[in-house]
């Protein structure tokens, strides 16, 4: 029996595992990127603590994308972690908030959408997210495997 009679949709749940393999792919190729101009341990271990506090912010974890100054929000529009935040939140709650939001203008629902880190700028959605993901992997990769393979090369010699 359920105790505390929280109902989880399965299609949410497909959701949620699709998503949760684009971007653990993304972040791998992003990380790949990075950490092959490390040389020690010690180096990876504070960029990993650096990266981890500052994906917080970005993602809007320890505050509000919307409480964040407009500087600070252009360059968290610059990353792709509040898009991966904003989606996760979309597929999450998107039948709660239709039901909490309903009967408010589409304008108040936007605002408050925007401030809570739920949607990103303008024109945004999944099909953009899941192009620009799919794009990022894909360079990230490209990148971080010619980087790989050329210090693998080098260090042979």
């Amino acid at each position: 029996m359920i105790q505390d009679k929280i109902s989880f949709d399965g299609v949410v749940f497909l959701k949620l595992l699709g998503l949760m393999i684009l971007s653990s792919l993304l972040w791998s190729a992003i990380n790949l990127l990075i950490f092959t101009f490390v040389k020690t341990s010690d180096t990876f271990g504070k960029i990993n603590t650096i990266i981890g506090t500052a994906a917080g912010f970005f993602a809007g974890v320890y505050f509000p994308i919307g409480a964040m100054p407009t500087f600070a929000k252009s360059l968290i529009k610059l990353t792709p972690v509040p898009y991966n935040a904003a989606i996760y939140r979309q597929v999450m709650m998107n039948k709660e908030l239709n039901h909490a939001l309903k009967g408010l203008p589409v304008d108040k629902v936007l605002d408050f959408k925007k401030s809570m880190g739920i949607v990103i700028g303008k024109g945004f959605s999944t099909e953009t997210y899941n192009m620009g993901i799919t794009f990022i992997i894909v360079i990230v990769l490209i990148l971080g495997l010619y980087r790989y393979n050329k210090n693998v090369v080098l260090n042979k010699v």
